[in-house]
This record gives structure tokens, sequence and C-alpha cells, in this order.
């Protein structure tokens, strides 16, 4: 039996309206990649990392795969701040 990875979304993300955020994935196993789901707004689904860019709230899913094919998965809010007028 292979351990499944440790992983982390990070805390659910504020950001102010037309800027970025970056989210804060993080994971410990056996060579694990990276999917951010949907990758939408995303500049880099496949990294732990990535910047967030989306004009509307969005919840991602950071699925890690470990090269033992053990798979865990956490979900994290972007909240969009609205600019006054």
């Amino acid at each position: 039996v292979y351990p499944s990875p440790v992983i982390s979304a990070g805390a659910d993300k504020y950001l102010l309206e037309g800027s970025f955020v970056m989210l804060d994935g993080k994971a410990s196993g056996n060579n694990i990649s990276y999917a951010w789901t949907p990758p939408t707004y995303l500049d880099n689904a496949a990294i732990a990392t990535p910047k967030v860019t989306a004009p509307q709230d969005m919840i991602y899913t950071l699925q890690v795969t470990s090269a033992d094919g053990c798979k865990a998965s956490e979900n994290v809010a972007g909240t969009i701040l609205k600019k006054i007028k």
C-alpha cells in the first residue's frame, strides 16, 4: 500500500476586481504532479501556486497525483471584491 499525498490548497482568497492573486497550493508525496480545475483564469494549472485573474467568484480544486498513482484533492474559493464606481 502506497501512502496518499498530503495536500493543502491554501486559504480562501479575496482579490480586487481587475487584479490578481496567487493560490497557495502545497503537497508532499512521491514525485507528485499538480492539476487545478477548472483551469479557467489560471496562468498555469499544473503548478502549486498559479496566478488567478478571475473576473467572478470561483471555486478551484487542487488535485495531486503521486508517482504511485495515489491522489488527493482539496478546494479553495476565490472571491472578487468589486470596485466602487
